[in-house]
């Protein structure tokens, strides 16, 4: 035994050497010394004793030589009496067993061995015989086993660490056969930090009669538990952040008395197997007046149900994941009440959208919603009243489709920039300047709606200046929106360039001469088999674009079915002359306004040809009464 007691006791001696009859505070005290105080003699060969045990390759300890092991490296000691107070010695690459000498008076110290090797060992008994001993630190220290029954000696201790570390860290700490450490852990009254975060650890124990009074972070994460959360956690009401993610947790969330958790800031339970209904526990952590819990990520779980409205007394939240979870309804109008909120995931597991229309939002776009996960496809936040700038450039970069949908309409947007995206709408926003070149580069865009952009009326001073940005590279596009805007000048005939154009709504401008010929041109228009046949199989997906037409003088709103209409809306210009006769060609044609132009002469006898013609509004004094004479 003795030479097992020489050879091993190790670490921890080094540990913690400590002094005697110092308190806690000198070990915090600055290293600079008076200068008639000394290394302790005792001390110092007593740390010379310990080195010869130690294995120091990167050579750190190096400095260990002469007379005053104050100077040396990783040690500190009392500026009043000359004693060790702390040895620090964390991630200096020491491994091996360290050596044991009685010279090492263990008392009050701060013992950091964290970031070292020791090869595998088990944590030692000796640990226990530190008595006095506030700080324990041998995270990422590489040993295996259980927690040893002495460490219930530590009476004193506030803070221990047998961390792991990071998951990816090479480093290990094997404490998969520790079915005692609840009850070890339990024993330490002043312990304020627990962190056995990646330590392996299984066993969980159901119940417990608590013995903290003073815990308040607790980190359990990446541990293989493989049970349900005990109850008696949260009934820890000196918890302040507690981490349990990806530690295997299963089963329903743990009753929790309202008003037991009023000092949580942060709770991570997310990447487990938790399922159930959330309401009471939502319920339970707001049951506190001074509530003040500021992070919440219970995402990546099998929670399911619907969100309470109980979130709005979580007032103080920044942050909430709830995404990859199975919810259903609708989002509770009280997470708009979460003011200082500024990361919201709600991300489902099978869906790839957001859908904020028409919630009454009324404030900036924070920046991290840009920041949006690469399998986001559907952005719509229309029709609230939302300010300030957008950040530049918007980027929507996806492996299999290039672009996503994003609605911004309705609101009171400035500054335009973007990337790739499949469906844009900025509609009835406060855009200034110059709509971006780049626009013109988004071969994949289908749905493009400007319409009743204000300020950019300086930019588009003519209709030939805003379909120069909408060319024939756009080759894909579905629905083209300028409703609005203020244009002036001839249609020009770039307008039928678009092989795949439904929609065209160039309404309430002032655009003037006649309407061009070319419209003949547009094949969709002229097509009346199955659409399907004459598309890319790139666009054969589900439409979900919702678009505003005016057939018979009503405003309507169409969704889902765009690939299925064929709208020509050219109302409220200053057009004149005669609706041309190749008009007629478009047999496809749903609905055709021509209504409050300068219009006249007569409506030619092929009228008939457009079968599918469902609404015809040539509401115009001029036109009228030639209409009524044909």
């Amino acid at each position: 035994m003795a030479p097992w007691r020489t050879s091993t006791q190790t670490l921890v001696l080094l540990c913690f050497l400590v002094l005697t009859k110092v308190n806690f505070l000198e070990a915090a005290e600055s290293n600079t010394r008076s200068q008639n105080v000394a290394c302790i003699e005792k001390e110092r060969n007593a740390l010379l004793e310990f080195r010869k045990g130690l294995k120091d390759p990167s050579s750190w300890l190096s400095s260990w030589a002469g007379k005053d092991c104050c100077n040396w490296t990783g040690v500190n000691c009392s500026n009043m009496t000359g004693n060790i107070v702390m040895l620090h010695l964390k991630t200096m690459d020491y491994c091996g067993l360290v050596g044991h000498s009685e010279a090492l008076n263990i008392g009050t110290c701060l013992s950091d061995l964290s970031g070292n090797n020791f090869q595998g060992i088990s944590i030692l008994e000796f640990i226990g015989s530190l008595k006095t001993l506030r700080y324990l630190d041998l995270s990422r220290a590489s040993f295996i086993g259980g927690v040893p029954h002495s460490l219930g000696n530590l009476s004193y201790l506030e803070y221990l660490a047998l961390s792991k570390g990071a998951p990816e860290a090479g480093s290990f700490m094997n404490l998969s056969k520790a079915n005692n450490w609840v009850e070890a852990v339990n024993m330490f009254p002043s312990l304020t930090t627990l962190d056995l975060s990646c330590c392996e650890l299984q066993d969980f124990a159901e119940s417990l009669r608590i013995n903290f009074t003073s815990l308040s972070v607790l980190d359990l994460s990446y541990n293989n538990f493989n049970t349900t959360i005990p109850c008696w956690l949260f009934n820890i009401t000196t918890l302040q952040r507690v981490y349990l993610q990806r530690s295997e947790f299963k089963g329903s969330l743990p009753e929790v008395s309202r008003g037991s958790l009023c000092n949580l800031r942060t709770l991570d339970l997310s990447s487990n197997a938790i399922n159930g209904k959330i309401k009471g526990f939502i319920n339970a952590l707001g049951g506190c007046g001074n509530n003040t819990l500021d992070y919440l990520d219970l995402s990546s779980n099998n929670l399911q149900g619907k969100l309470p409205n109980s979130f709005a007394n979580l007032k103080y939240l920044s942050f909430l994941r709830l995404a990859q979870n199975s919810f259903s309804g609708s989002l509770p109008w009280s997470i708009g009440n979460l003011c200082n909120l500024v990361m919201l995931d709600l991300t489902p597991v099978d869906a790839f959208e957001i859908i904020l229309s028409g919630v009454e939002i009324s404030d900036i776009i924070l920046v991290w919603f840009w920041n949006l996960t690469s399998e986001l496809q559907w952005v719509d936040i229309l029709n609230n009243q939302l300010k300030g700038k957008l950040p530049g450039p918007i980027s929507f970069e996806f492996d299999n489709i290039t672009g996503a949908w994003l609605d911004l309409g309705f609101n009171r947007l400035e500054g335009l920039r973007m990337s790739k995206v499949k469906d844009l709408d900025l509609s009835r926003n406060f855009f200034n300047g110059s709509i971006p070149a780049s626009i013109n580069e988004m071969e994949t865009l289908s749905f493009l709606d400007l319409s009743i952009t204000i300020s950019l009326v300086s930019f588009l001073q003519s209709c030939r200046a805003a379909l120069d940005l909408v060319s024939a590279h756009l080759f894909n596009l579905i629905y083209l929106g300028l409703r609005a805007n203020f244009l002036r000048g001839n249609i020009p005939e770039q307008l039928c360039e678009f092989p795949y154009l439904h929609i065209i709504d160039i309404a309430q401008n002032k655009l003037s001469g006649t309407i061009p010929k070319c419209l003949e041109n547009l094949k969709t228009f002229t097509y009346l088999g199955p659409y399907f046949d004459e598309l890319p199989s790139t666009l054969h997906i589900e439409f979900r674009e919702h678009v505003e037409i005016v057939p018979k003088g009503r405003q309507s709103e169409c969704t889902k079915i765009i690939l299925l209409l064929n709208v020509i809306d050219l109302s409220a210009n200053n057009l004149k002359g005669e609706i041309p006769n190749h008009i007629t060609k478009l047999s496809a044609l749903f609905t055709l306004n021509l209504s409050w132009n300068h219009l006249s002469g007569k409506i030619s006898e092929n009228i008939g040809n457009l079968q599918r013609l469902e609404s015809l509004d040539l509401y115009t004094t001029t036109f009228q009464a030639q209409f009524l004479l044909a």
